[in-house]
């Protein structure tokens, strides 16, 4: 189970961990964003400074419903006690979990000042 909290903005934030290109984890706080269908967001100075490999250009529509052109690049998260190879944007602003990473997962969260979030992986035969 991954545990988080409400922000003081209102976000679900909940930690993350990424591994760089010499596989040392990284941990960090991201938004849950369920109206991104991606896995994963990251800033680029993140991107650069983990060594992700570039993967390709891919378009992806942002909240104003503009469709804008990014890099997409590969990545190793330890996710719900796995290790995962998932795409990630390149996008500024607070790193994104999108529902491409919550897939499979039952997420809960106490709607008040500092609430708890918490992500669980669902059984598998519920996850279709």
């Amino acid at each position: 189970m991954i545990v988080g909290n409400i922000s003081a903005e209102w976000d679900l934030l909940v930690p993350i961990r990424v591994l760089d290109k010499d596989e040392y984890v990284h941990r960090f706080e991201a938004v849950v964003d369920t109206g991104f269908n991606g896995h994963l967001t990251l800033p680029p100075h993140l991107i650069q400074e983990f060594g992700l490999p570039l993967i390709e250009e891919v378009d992806m529509v942002v909240a104003t419903d503009m469709t804008v052109r990014v890099n997409s690049y590969e990545c190793v998260v330890l996710w719900q006690n796995q290790r995962l190879r998932i795409p990630v944007m390149e996008a500024e602003g607070s790193p994104l979990i999108g529902i491409g990473l919550l897939w499979g997962s039952l997420i809960t969260a106490e709607i008040i000042d500092n609430g708890e979030v918490t992500i669980s992986p669902l059984p598998a035969e519920t996850r279709g």
